[in-house]
């Protein structure tokens, strides 16, 4: 079966990634995309071509999670019909473990071993490396927001010459609107927000890669009112690998497409504001 790689981009015109061709309705329902961007008006582009204070805040992240649900359902479904209800229990009971680990079980060890004995050069034990929820429990990786947030304002110095800005390291565990009026009495609050960071299974396979989804807005404290939100998100499918790739030098694999999938995101997001303001700016310029 060919492993050609395809990418997924959620944005305000395709918020739903194509990771999963097999993927069912109630998944996508669940998948999450239910922050809706808001586009700027011009009165509030205004604002921000003024050069004012901007708070930039992030908030605390949700943990670092696994989804490997597709296969636990296709597994599921192949074992039970072929072998009865008690083989389909027994795949759902093989929480955490890939497609590849389930049917070498099941085969015969070989694939399993094959897999095993290609873990020599890493560091992380060979148990870690047959179960994707270990190997995110065992080493304190980074939610790339802050790259993102970096990386974003980055942009926005270059492209609109905006640079008043004041940063708030701590993450803010309050993230509704009323707790940033109360906590920012001026100025504008620009916010970052991780919606979700997961090391995701690609179906039919034993490879992994990273799903990333992050919303930048702008927020006017004084008026309770958010003036701009876009949400990003990535499956690059261009980057899986397995486990025991992932796991290798303490993780590095899966470091890697954290700060590759923020940098896409901060580009993509800052790309989103500066097109439009750049397009209303030629306009009025008419």
């Amino acid at each position: 079966m060919s492993k050609e790689p395809r990418r997924g981009i959620i944005n305000r015109r395709h918020c739903i990634a194509a990771f999963c061709r097999i993927a069912l309705v109630g998944a996508l329902a669940l998948s999450g995309c239910t922050v809706l961007p808001l586009q700027l008006h011009d009165d509030d582009l205004k604002l921000l071509q003024i050069n004012p204070k901007v708070y930039v805040v992030t908030f605390k992240s949700p943990p670092f999670g696994v989804d490997t649900s597709t296969n636990y359902a296709l597994v599921g479904s192949l074992l039970g019909a072929a072998g009865g209800a008690q083989a389909g229990s027994a795949a759902a009971g093989a929480a955490g473990r890939p497609i590849g680990t389930l049917i070498g079980g099941i085969a015969g060890a070989e694939g399993t071993s094959a897999a095993v004995n290609a873990i020599g050069e890493a560091n992380i034990s060979a148990d870690i490396q047959s179960d994707p929820r270990a190997l995110v429990k065992s080493v304190a990786y980074e939610d790339p927001v802050k790259q993102v947030r970096d990386e974003f304002l980055g942009a926005l110095k270059g492209a609109l010459k905006m640079s008043n800005f004041t940063m708030v390291e701590e993450p803010l565990e309050d993230e509704s609107l009323n707790a940033l009026s109360e906590k920012f009495s001026e100025g504008i609050v620009l916010a970052f927000k991780t919606e979700e960071w997961v090391l995701t299974i690609v179906p039919l396979s034993s490879d992994f890669f990273i799903k990333y989804r992050v919303q930048g807005m702008f927020y006017l404290p004084q008026e309770k009112r958010i003036i701009w939100r876009e949400l990003c998100g990535f499956t690059p499918r261009e980057s899986t690998a397995s486990l025991s790739e992932l796991a290798a030098n303490s993780g590095q694999g899966i470091k890697e497409r954290l700060t590759d999938t923020g940098r896409r995101c901060a580009k993509q997001l800052a790309a989103e504001l500066i097109e439009l303001t750049s397009g209303r700016s030629r306009r009025e310029d008419r």
